[in-house]
């Protein structure tokens, strides 16, 4: 995830917390020194969520296609779902831009990816 979009989350998720725990009677006569922190803890919550959404979003062929690589002539591969005949096939693919055209090291119908999606890092970190 690039270093904009994780500030913007870090940002709403202060601003989320805050304005939540603000408007929430649960902290109502809470002792002070409390070993709890929901501000804090609201804030992880609402980081984790939105970078989950974030890097699990599919983005219509029609919008948008995989961004090229810088001096290649192709895309890093991406998360490609397939609607064929009512059901739906995932395929991890890449758009090469020379042949205009999806590739794949599978057997896919290139002609029938509907989505797309950077493929998503199982640590939560930048792939």
């Amino acid at each position: 995830m690039n270093n904009i979009l994780q500030k913007r989350i870090e940002e709403a998720a202060e601003q989320y917390a805050y304005t939540n725990w603000e408007n929430d009677d649960y902290h109502e006569g809470a002792e002070e020194g409390m070993p709890f922190d929901p501000i804090g803890y609201l804030e992880k919550c609402f980081k984790k969520a939105a970078t989950f959404a974030l890097q699990n979003q599919w983005i219509s062929v029609e919008e948008a296609l995989p961004k090229k690589i810088e001096d290649k002539n192709y895309s890093k591969y991406v998360l490609t779902r397939q609607e064929y005949y009512d059901n739906e096939y995932y395929v991890i693919a890449r758009y090469d831009y020379g042949f205009d055209m999806w590739v794949s090291t599978h057997y896919f119908k290139p002609e029938f990816i509907t989505h797309w999606m950077p493929i998503p890092s199982l640590e939560g970190g930048e792939e």
